[in-house]
């Protein structure tokens, strides 16, 4: 069973009572929501990265909006931002997803998710990239409760959706970017940065040392 609507089927009777105490403004809704469990036809089960060997449970994305959608009508990601960083070789897109829920006559909630998604190279940037902000929306969506899987593996070690997550701060990424920028021996190397700087996530001020790292190798190869 793979249809999403055959799936949401599954939940209806859960469904019809949220719909009761959405109707009544009961501040029971989010209390039933956080204590319910999905259906185990709901997860899927995939390989840990956190414990090689291992896996995990959780609910697919597409699933998860659509449960989103049913319960409070719609949502929609109202901000996102992107931090590109790089610690010894190695590249990581981090995403920051501000999820609103509901809307028109029924309240709102923002939720703030966050995902960290490793690069084993810069070309894969492209990639890692919207993965993270795909597992930013998920983490957002988990908070609202154990219907949407906010307690699956909390058994064991939780598995979160972070790929290889740095061991360093971002605010320490950015530095150790800005400190690779600062060191590099030719223009060669410096411009290997050159597509993780031009990327609208990094900011005017490390842009701005590589244009000046960038005008000082010019300069040098026009006096030789």
């Amino acid at each position: 069973m793979n249809n999403t609507l055959e799936l949401l089927k599954l939940a209806e009777p859960l469904f019809k009572e949220i719909d009761r105490l959405k109707k009544e403004g009961s501040s029971e809704l989010f209390t039933l929501i956080d204590r319910a469990e999905p259906p185990a036809e709901w997860l899927l089960e995939l390989p840990s990265k956190a414990n090689p060997g291992e896996t995990y449970k959780t609910i697919g994305l597409d699933l998860m909006e659509a449960i989103v959608k049913r319960i409070f009508g719609g949502s929609m990601i109202t901000d996102t931002s992107l931090t590109i960083s790089q610690d010894k070789g190695k590249f990581a897109s981090t995403a920051v997803v501000r999820y609103t829920i509901g809307g028109g006559r029924d309240p709102q909630y923002t939720l703030i998710g966050v995902a960290t998604v490793a690069a084993s190279d810069i070309s894969m940037l492209e990639l890692a990239s919207p993965k993270a902000v795909s597992m930013a929306v998920k983490n957002a969506i988990k908070q609202i409760g154990g219907l949407f899987g906010k307690y699956l593996n909390r058994v064991e070690q939780a598995e979160f959706d972070i790929e290889e997550a740095p061991k360093v701060s971002i605010e320490e990424k950015i530095e150790s970017l800005e400190e690779c920028i600062k060191n590099c021996k030719t223009i060669d190397e410096l411009k290997t940065y050159r597509k993780i700087v031009s990327s609208k996530s990094i900011s005017p001020h490390i842009q701005g040392i590589y244009e000046q790292k960038l005008r000082e190798f010019k300069s040098l190869t026009k006096n030789d």
